[in-house]
This record gives C-alpha cells, structure tokens and sequence, in this order.
C-alpha cells in the first residue's frame, strides 16, 4: 500500500481500509494435499510448503531446481492498492505450472493498514490476505526467468521466512517496496519510489526493464 502526495493521504487511507482485512487463514492446507496437485506443483519431500487460497507458500530451504528448466516471476498490482509476488515453474508454451506466493501486507487487518499509515512500523505477514486471489488485478508484469534467477528467489524467500518478524509502512518499507527487493534479487531495474500507487509502480518496473510486458486491466 502506498501514496502518490502527502495531499492525497486521507483519500487514499480511506480507501485502502474500505478494501482490507485481516490474514486469510480458513483455507491452509498441507503441500501433500490435493490442493498442492491441482496447481501442478511438484511435492517437497521435507514438507517445505502448504496451500493458502491456491497459492503455494515456501516455508522451507530452496528446492532443488532444473538448470534447463524454465520459471517465471509475476509482480502484480491488485484492487485496491497492493502489490504481490508469485513465481514458479513455466511448460513448453510458456504457460505457468504452479503459483507461489509472496508479499509484505500489515497484520491486524485494518488497524494495522491505520497504524501504518502514521509515522509508524507495524508487524507484517508474508502470507496471502483477503483479496489476493479474487480482486481484479490493475497492472501485471511477468518476466521469464533461468534456473540460477530462481534459486535466487528461492534464497530470497527462505531468508525472509526464516525471520519470524516482518513489518511494514505505508510509506517506506511497504508492498512495492518488498518487490522491488524480489525484483533486484534477479537483476532487475526498479523504480525508486516505492510510496506511488501499486499499478503505476508496476508499470514503471516494466518500462524499466522491458516494454510490452506488464498490462493494465481493461
């Protein structure tokens, strides 16, 4: 979540806090379970991972990786103002095999998206939230990757997953702000104010990087 001027704050908090709500937990299920097989992962033989809400959450050290294989990363921007990050395995035609999951979102639902809109840090969650899979997507940019780009995401999420406390601002260490840390990880340019409007920050990625890649929703 994140602010074009300081003008704008109150309307743009307001709308951030009609749109959030706390971590989304009902749906959690083991990587071993059926969920895992319907989005083509492959299984972790140490139990690495589970499904939230049809993403796949790496909890555990890297996998092992194909070095002829081929992987994506996806940065989108979601309704209303929050960008997330979903990478993982592509097939022959360059379409995705599985989804996993990452982002930088405040715990507590509203109070914490009101916390941290103040001058004030607040603990976060890496895990999906209410929206994350249904909301209309604003803004998308996908960008293929090789095998050694992967493991460097791989390494990316275990680190951060491996510290149990996460926190986050509206204003500076916020959602762009955490892909844009994904997006350096595989040598990407990325814009350096993170405090803008999730669809724009995401087209301002692609047009860094590479044209025709990132869309807006009709």
């Amino acid at each position: 979540m994140c602010h074009l001027t300081a003008a704008a704050i109150p309307g743009i908090v307001v709308l951030a806090l009609a749109g959030c709500a706390p971590v989304t937990t009902a749906s959690v299920q083991p990587a071993s379970s059926m969920a895992l097989a319907s989005v083509g992962a492959p299984p972790n033989s140490n139990g690495s991972s589970q499904v939230i809400d049809g993403f796949i959450i790496d909890t555990g050290p890297p996998q092992p990786v194909d070095p002829q294989g081929r992987y994506y990363v996806e940065f989108r921007a979601r309704w209303i103002n929050h960008t997330y990050i979903v990478y993982g395995r592509l097939d022959a035609t360059g379409n995705p095999l599985d989804q996993h999951f990452i982002a930088l979102y405040p715990n507590s639902g509203v109070l914490g998206l009101a916390a941290g809109s103040l001058p004030l840090i607040v603990p976060a969650t890496t895990l999906p939230v209410a929206g994350d899979k249904d909301a209309d997507m604003l803004a998308v940019y996908r960008r293929t990757i090789d095998a050694a780009q992967y493991e460097k995401i791989q390494n990316f999420v275990y680190q951060t997953r491996s510290n149990p406390h996460h926190y986050w601002n509206l204003y500076t260490i916020n959602c762009n702000y955490f892909a844009a840390q994904i997006a350096t990880a595989v040598g990407l340019k990325v814009p350096v104010l993170y405090a803008q409007v999730t669809p724009l920050y995401i087209k301002q990625l692609e047009s860094l990087n590479e044209e025709g890649s990132a869309r807006l929703s009709p």
